[in-house]
């Protein structure tokens, strides 16, 4: 499958949230596809209805071939239950579109994007805003590495050349095509 997916280079990065979820497209176009899905009234069900057809609309949209979703924190503030609701449901969307996911840990995200496991938001922003995505949006900036960090696992490139990011993007190749087996 891996084969197939390098013919492609279309990747969608995810910072799941059930305020603001963060989506990152790239593919050939310069400039990268962002968008926050945020369903400001809405909560329960039609909450999660509105994010799951927002990211199917993309989906059905831009056809990517890989996914990388940050995991979740287990020292989140949010309701776990509610985060939880949110993580299934884009999943879900991504299996329905046959798009591979890869999850990465909050850390390990932060390692690559910024060569420290314990960045914090802000480092983060300044990171993606220094290597080329223009954003005030801490769930973009999160999305758009997940997203840079998928292309890199596709081509087997390293785009932010820190040993960090090479061991981040190694390590989850490595699990993905363990999947895959």
């Amino acid at each position: 499958m891996v084969n197939e997916i390098k013919n492609h280079n279309s990747t969608i990065g995810i910072d799941a949230s059930a305020r603001s979820t963060g989506v990152v497209i790239l593919n050939s176009s310069p400039r990268p596809l962002k968008v926050l899905i945020k369903p400001k009234k809405l909560s329960g069900a039609n909450r999660l209805q509105y994010i799951y057809d927002t990211l199917c609309g993309l989906l059905t949209i831009y056809s990517p071939t890989l996914a990388v979703m940050e995991g979740a924190s287990y020292y989140s503030t949010n309701k776990p239950f509610i985060l939880g609701e949110v993580y299934g449901i884009c999943k879900l969307a991504l299996l329905q579109h046959n798009v591979p996911l890869v999850l990465v840990a909050p850390r390990a995200l932060k390692k690559y994007a910024s060569g420290h496991g314990n960045a914090r938001k802000e480092k983060m922003l300044s990171e993606a805003n220094k290597l080329g995505c223009k954003t005030d949006s801490h769930d973009i900036a999160d999305a758009w590495f997940a997203s840079k960090l998928a292309q890199d696992i596709l081509l087997g490139t390293v785009s932010i050349k820190t040993r960090a990011a090479a061991e981040v993007v190694h390590h989850l190749t490595k699990q993905l095509h363990a999947n895959q087996c």
